[in-house]
């Protein structure tokens, strides 16, 4: 929280031992974990393993930690102790979260990503063919061969693959063994997103409306997705009347009156296999004419997908 007012939201919250101990956990949590990521002693621990050997508390754990990392990775609850601790604690580190002071600006893009779409779009010498992917992927001594959704091939000298691990796995007419062995492994979740007015997904007191609210009931299942609400209006700075709300998998349903827009998205599942796989993934370009790019090269964000997608076109000697 900003105030006391967030992290003490009622009175009572002074005199309740859980509350406190959770407080005291995170104290510790932003002095000891950076010591313990550069140490090494984070090597080869999920972080279930890592908090158990640390003496956390699972006040600090189920109402901080690990809900903040299903928000960030769009995970289970349940999963996140599966979680590999070091790129955990590096991810957190990297963008100021293991520290209570100092922490960094964040800023936005305005409009949304729809900004940096367009503008790519902007750039393009020729009209790209959007909503025709390719049923499938096949390599050829001169090129590439794409089957496209009416039945024909076309040929292309090369073919750059942005999409998920296993979708691009699942193009492939004739995978090699190392496409197999690195594509292979990754798993995703799919997360029910609705854009809408409602203000049922967030904190009943208008003050501790967050960024980024967390839900959940005291008996959820915690192996079911994470319910996460964005506060749009706090996100990108929205001057508009009304509140603008985005929900990820609504523990309640939300009134069709208020809903503007609903999709599914799926999102990476970070485990020990698949994380394994991502110092190996950029010796697979060029391969066969073959190029991929996605968020599954770092940590499963737009930035992540933007930079591999920049390292390949550089490879073609394009500069962005």
């Amino acid at each position: 929280g900003n105030t006391l007012g967030t992290l003490f939201p009622k009175a009572s919250y002074l005199f309740k031992p859980r509350h406190l101990s959770l407080l005291k956990d995170l104290w510790r949590f932003a002095r000891i974990g950076s010591r313990d990521l550069n140490s090494g002693y984070l090597e080869g621990k999920t972080l279930g393993e890592y908090f158990q050997s640390r003496r956390f508390g699972s006040a600090f754990l189920n109402n901080y930690l690990y809900p903040m990392g299903a928000a960030i990775w769009s995970s289970p609850v349940a999963k996140m102790a599966d979680f590999p601790a070091q790129p955990y604690l590096h991810f957190l580190e990297n963008h100021g979260l293991l520290r209570l002071t100092n922490r960094p600006q964040w800023k936005f893009v305005a409009g949304g990503s729809r900004t940096y779409v367009e503008a790519m779009l902007r750039d393009f010498p020729l009209a790209p063919a959007l909503s025709t992917p390719p049923q499938s992927i096949r390599r050829t001594e001169s090129g590439v061969l794409l089957q496209m959704p009416d039945g024909k091939e076309q040929h292309f000298d090369h073919v750059v693959i942005g999409a998920h691990a296993d979708e691009a796995l699942q193009l492939l007419a004739d995978p090699s063994d190392s496409e197999r062995e690195r594509l292979g492994p990754w798993r995703y979740q799919p997360n029910t997103v609705v854009l809408h007015t409602s203000l049922t997904h967030l904190p009943p007191n208008p003050k501790l409306w967050s960024s980024w609210n967390f839900m959940r009931e005291s008996s959820q299942d915690t192996s079911q997705p994470v319910s996460v609400s964005y506060y749009m209006n706090r996100l990108q700075n929205l001057q508009t009347l009304r509140d603008y709300v985005v929900t990820l998998n609504a523990t309640e349903a939300i009134p069709e009156a208020h809903v503007i827009n609903r999709t599914t998205l799926m999102h990476p599942l970070y485990s020990f296999d698949s994380m394994a796989t991502q110092p190996k993934l950029v010796a697979m370009n060029g391969q066969r004419n073959t190029w991929f790019c996605g968020s599954y090269f770092g940590y499963g964000f737009h930035e992540d997908a933007v930079k591999s997608a920049v390292e390949v076109a550089e490879r073609f000697g394009i500069k962005l």
